[in-house]
C-alpha cells in the first residue's frame, strides 16, 4: 500500500498518533514510529535520508513522552533532537526543536519568560506567510494567547 511512498506512510503514522484517544493507542503509534524508523534504516535509501529519519524519530518520541506525561523522557529526546538539528542548521527542524522546548516548558508550568512569549506570540499572530492549514491553527492560538497576555 505504501511501498515506495515513505512520506505518505509517515504522514499516516503521524495522523494515527494525533488522533489517538488513549494511552493504548499512543503506544501503538509509538510502536509504529519505531517500526518505520527500523524500515528506513534497513532500506537502500541514501545515508542522509536515514540520518534525517533518525533525527525526526527523536522529535516524534519526545512528543509521545510529553503526551504520556514523562517529562524526563521528553527532555532527553528533545536534547538529542536539538543536538542533531543544530548541526544540520535546517530552519524547519530548528523550529521543531523550539516547539518541543516550548511544550516541555508548558508542561512544567514554566511561564517565567512572559515577555519573550509575548514577542513570539505577536510574531506568530501577525506573521504573513502563504496559507498553510497548520499555520491557521497556530495563528488562532497565538491571537488568543496575545489577548490573554
Amino acid at each position: 500500500m505504501y511501498q515506495n511512498k515513505h512520506d505518505e506512510a509517515l504522514a499516516e503514522l503521524q495522523k494515527a498518533y494525533d488522533n489517538a484517544r488513549n494511552d493504548g493507542e499512543k503506544r501503538v503509534a509509538l510502536f509504529s514510529f519505531r517500526t518505520s524508523l527500523s524500515l528506513i534504516e534497513k532500506s537502500t535509501l541514501a545515508k542522509e535520508i536515514k540520518e534525517n529519519a533518525a533525527l525526526i524519530h527523536h522529535y516524534n518520541i519526545a512528543r509521545v513522552f510529553l503526551v504520556k506525561g514523562d517529562l524526563a523522557g521528553a527532555m532527553s529526546e528533545t536534547e538529542k533532537f536539538r543536538k542533531g538539528e543544530e548541526t544540520r542548521k535546517n530552519k524547519n527542524q530548528i523550529r521543531l526543536g523550539h516547539e518541543l522546548s516550548g511544550m516541555i516548558a508548558f508542561h512544567q508550568k514554566d511561564y517565567g519568560k512572559a515577555d519573550e512569549a509575548k514577542k513570539y506570540a505577536t510574531w506568530a499572530a501577525k506573521y504573513n506567510v502563504l496559507p498553510f492549514m497548520n499555520y491557521a491553527y497556530v495563528r488562532m492560538k497565538a491571537e488568543k494567547l496575545l489577548a490573554a497576555l
